[in-house]
């Protein structure tokens, strides 16, 4: 797959984008080594086209999860600008989407 991070084209370079994050990696071998439990990644929603850089439109929507075998849980959602690659992070206490460096900011500063 030909991924540029300043453009992402399609869903899979969004998903690829996120999976490489070594909290991702991190949070992924931690849910494999549960049985009957695998990691699960897929993109919930597509960028409008003509949507302005920035905005939650113009993202890629990523569902991390754990799938189960009769359902799947969600751990995190993303987001992926199509247009710049910048990464967001769904905050489902706040009701927000910070970035990613904020994001990383705010769960080193968690007990």
């Amino acid at each position: 797959l030909d991924c540029n991070k300043d453009h992402i084209s399609n869903p899979s370079c969004a998903e690829e984008l996120i999976q490489n994050l070594p909290e991702i990696h991190a949070l992924a071998k931690q849910i494999s080594q549960h049985k009957g439990v695998t990691p699960i990644i897929f993109t919930e929603a597509e960028p409008e086209p003509h949507a302005k850089a920035g905005t939650e439109a113009a993202a890629y929507r990523i569902y991390f999860g754990e799938s189960h075998q009769t359902h799947t849980v969600r751990v995190l959602t993303f987001a992926v600008d199509a247009k710049t690659g910048a990464i967001f992070v769904y905050d489902d206490l706040q009701s927000e989407r910070i970035p990613l460096a904020e994001w990383r900011k705010r769960k080193r500063q968690s007990p």
